[in-house]
């Protein structure tokens, strides 16, 4: 099966940003679905070779970019997808032979360097001064309440940053791709108001074809793109009169 060709006439700004942080590989395969979901071919994706190994290659998205950002903001405002793609046996030791080596401290400096550490340093010091009189003052079971709140939320403040500095800087700590791994590169989603969907950058033609025979009811065709501009154009013009409506009504009822 030939890998249908990359509707790429009236492309969304999403789909074209996804298209450009792909690494150039000749051949697109546009699919729906997570990459976890996918069927994927037993033929290694950098050679084309039969195989029944896989490797696992993960990667992280923000929203609003599709590119893989390293330096966004925001708690638990990424997504990681975690896929096994298969490669043989020849080309998961070179992976592991030419894989960028990357020391433990680049892996967690983002962690452990990040200015958030400024307030778990404050609640720790706080925590310090204030904690042992706070407590010992506190002789009446209303002041002991109070004296026990306020240590307890300064103990939760010192446990909740690192926390949140962790989970905020785990897409830091993803293990790097080779150049093996990256013959079969993926985008974030890049749906509209549609189900989820994601773009494939391919090296080798072989597993291309397989990857698009395996997952026939999955490829994003031509027709799908045309249809999905006229559904997305009907809802924004839904959205754009419902808020002009909205904005109506209350400049009727509010004269603002």
């Amino acid at each position: 099966m030939a890998v249908p060709e990359a509707p790429r006439i009236e492309r969304t700004r999403k789909q074209k940003l996804a298209d450009a942080a792909l690494v150039q590989h000749p051949h697109r395969l546009e699919l729906r679905g997570a990459p976890e979901s996918l069927a994927w071919p037993s033929i290694c994706a950098n050679c084309g070779s039969a195989t029944a190994e896989r490797l696992r290659v993960r990667k992280a998205f923000y929203p609003h970019q599709l590119r893989t950002h390293r330096h966004a903001s925001g708690f638990g405002r990424y997504k990681i997808h975690s896929v096994d793609i298969p490669f043989c046996p020849t080309c998961i030791d070179e992976h592991h032979r030419t894989m960028p080596h990357v020391s433990a401290f680049a892996t967690w400096r983002s962690f452990l360097l990040n200015p958030a550490h400024i307030a778990t340093i404050g609640f720790a010091w706080l925590l310090v001064k204030i904690a042992p009189d706070t407590l010992a003052g506190a002789s009446d079971p209303a002041g002991r309440t109070a004296a026990l709140a306020i240590v307890g939320g300064l103990t939760l403040g010192l446990l909740w940053t690192p926390v949140v500095v962790w989970w905020s800087t785990r897409p830091d700590r993803l293990p790097p791709r080779s150049d093996i791994t990256k013959a079969c590169d993926f985008s974030g989603n890049v749906a509209e108001f549609e189900s989820e969907r994601h773009i494939y950058a391919l090296r080798n033609k072989t597993f291309a074809d397989a990857l698009a025979a395996a997952n026939p009811d999955r490829v994003w065709t031509a027709g799908d793109q045309k249809r999905m501009r006229s559904r997305t154009a009907i809802i924004s013009a839904v959205l754009l009169a419902a808020l002009l409506v909205a904005r109506l009504l209350m400049w009727y009822f509010t004269g603002k």
